[in-house]
């Protein structure tokens, strides 16, 4: 075990710390940030950070975002019943719906657009690579968009009674964090 870690002090650092902030992603809102704290050789540092910054600061068996970024993508099963209602309306009914819809559609970006990190849009047809080889294939995965929230939970909230399902025939929203990758050695 390595020994215990002295309670912290607040001292001044002897050296001068780099911080490099790539902003060039603006759009999306992300930064990318490189720290350089110089150590002299045989000198030991620790370094404290907050429990929320540290990816074990989620509970046991949960997932977490590492920088409150989520991936919703819109399912839909155009077998379900909800589909075969859809396709049984008439051209005029299916236009006014369409209109009622992309007008919703269009007032949620609105309300959500300071939390909206990329806008997404529709998923085209599906090839599946295996080890099979390449084959055509049918999924639910409809649309996508990324957005920002300060947790799995409020980023799930935002979709409720979206129009996507309230006007169109879509089924769910599934909502997942973006995770960084794995560590660099």
């Amino acid at each position: 075990m390595p020994p215990p870690i002295k309670a912290p002090r607040d001292t001044p650092f002897p050296g001068t710390i780099r911080l490099h902030v790539d902003a060039t992603d603006t759009a999306r809102g992300l930064f990318r940030v490189k720290q350089t704290i110089p150590v002299a050789p045989g000198r030991r540092l620790t370094l404290l950070f907050p429990a929320s910054l540290s990816r074990t600061s989620a509970k046991r068996g949960e997932c977490m975002s590492t920088d409150g970024t989520y991936l919703a993508v819109f399912l839909s099963n155009k077998m379900s019943p909800r589909w075969r209602a859809w396709y049984a309306m008439s051209d005029d009914e299916r236009r006014a719906k369409d209109e009622e819809g992309f007008s919703a559609l269009r007032a949620w970006d609105e309300k959500h657009r300071d939390v909206i990190v990329y806008e997404g849009g529709p998923l085209g047809k599906t090839k599946r690579t295996s080890p099979d080889g390449v084959a055509d294939v049918v999924n639910e995965l409809t649309v996508f968009v990324v957005v920002r929230a300060p947790s799995h939970e409020a980023a799930a909230k935002l979709f409720e009674n979206h129009p996507h399902f309230t006007i169109f025939p879509c089924d769910a929203v599934d909502v997942m964090p973006l995770l960084s990758g794995l560590p660099k050695a």
